[in-house]
């Protein structure tokens, strides 16, 4: 790659043969007369980005242009979350899992309580459906929040 043909040069940075022989300035001709790929590449370039061509204004500008936007898009959703119009993902995970294990807790307490309010005989007929329904309905609950909500198959619980 340092030793290039003119005709390779040429075809290196796109342009015809006669272009390197027209711009002597880009100065990235060797001793015998062949070219050096990555100094002429970089030569190019630098040449390149201080042409007057209005094609390569626009684009210019139209990278420039694009840059300031996502910088003002980045900015405003900085702003947003730290006035808290948005969580992190990993804020909102935790919450749901705070909210899900403290509901766990009163749910699956409740079998409990009720056997204190009906009779031993009533008890071992409703107690173990009651277990079971608050049981299948808090896995319910995770996993709709884990498919649903936060596109995972780990539990948030």
């Amino acid at each position: 790659m340092r030793s290039l043909s003119q005709q390779d040069a040429a075809l290196l940075i796109n342009k015809p043969s006669t272009w390197l022989r027209d711009h002597p300035e880009i100065g990235c001709r060797n001793e015998d007369n062949t070219y050096d790929g990555p100094a002429l590449v970089r030569a190019v370039m630098n040449t390149m980005s201080d042409l007057s061509d209005p094609e390569l204004k626009r684009r210019k500008d139209e990278a420039e242009t694009l840059k300031v936007e996502a910088q003002a898009r980045q900015a405003q959703h900085d702003l947003d979350i730290a006035q808290g119009a948005f969580m992190p993902v990993e804020h909102v995970e935790a919450l749901l899992a705070e909210i899900l294990s403290a509901y766990t807790e009163i749910f699956t307490a409740l079998p409990a309580k009720i056997t204190t309010h009906i009779s031993e005989s009533e008890a071992s007929k409703v107690i173990p459906v009651i277990d079971k329904d608050i049981k299948m309905a808090l896995t319910g609950i995770t996993e709709m929040l884990n498919s649903r909500l936060l596109g995972k198959t780990d539990q948030v619980g």
